[in-house]
């Protein structure tokens, strides 16, 4: 005589480990985890998220300090290179300089070998792949005390060139300051009427400088 037992619990082995999954599914899934890392791949490698331009700063170029074309104001250049290996446009640019109020930042031609004459472009403008740009940062002083610290930063909202995909995150901050306040750093061209004068060589005091004041 036998006996046939009917099991109508679930067995905790199986609580654990569910049933696999249809094989077209976990095709799918698989399909669009790589599409995912593949897309993500494809945006990171070509610079369309956060493009990456690394910044020669001042330790290959120094700063430059000049009285505005009018003469109301100072501006100081910041260095910019494009390493990235792609045409870049920037967009937009702005600058913190403590104890000074920044009026407007622009591009230098870079074609300009002497300064401060040579054509001034105002943002947007274009940053060539492996090129070095110089930001122009118009500003006045709020007081000539410097602090002997490294002076400033520069950020610069960034796009691809002649791309087909929106550019995300395109924020970069120039890793250097404006001015390190490293000696011979900056350079300071004073107009003719103070020909004779020793311009001091910090930021803050040379513009005042500059200003007469």
């Amino acid at each position: 005589m036998s006996t046939t037992m009917t099991r109508t619990e679930t067995d905790p082995i199986d609580a654990l480990v569910p049933a696999p999954l249809p094989t077209w599914v976990r095709m799918v899934i698989g399909v669009a985890i790589a599409a995912i890392v593949g897309a993500g791949a494809f945006l990171w490698g070509f610079g369309y998220i956060v493009p990456r331009p690394d910044c020669c700063g001042s330790g290959s170029s120094s700063s430059i300090m000049s009285l505005s074309l009018d003469g109301e104001a100072v501006t100081v250049t910041a260095t910019f290179y494009n390493s990235s290996g792609r045409d870049l446009i920037i967009e937009s640019a702005s600058a913190e300089l403590p104890n000074a109020e920044v009026l407007n930042v622009a591009l230098l031609d870079p074609e300009n070998t002497v300064y401060p004459t040579g054509n001034i472009f105002e943002l947007p403008a274009a940053a060539p792949a492996n090129d070095m740009q110089r930001l122009l940062i118009t500003f006045v002083p709020t007081t000539c005390a410097d602090s002997g610290e490294p002076w400033g930063k520069a950020i610069v909202e960034l796009s691809v060139a002649d791309s087909w995909l929106p550019t995300f995150g395109r924020s970069f901050e120039l890793p250097d300051p404006v001015v390190s306040n490293q000696p011979n750093e900056l350079v300071v061209f004073g107009p003719a009427f103070l020909d004779g004068v020793t311009t001091p060589q910090t930021p803050l005091a040379a513009a005042c400088a500059l200003l007469q004041r």
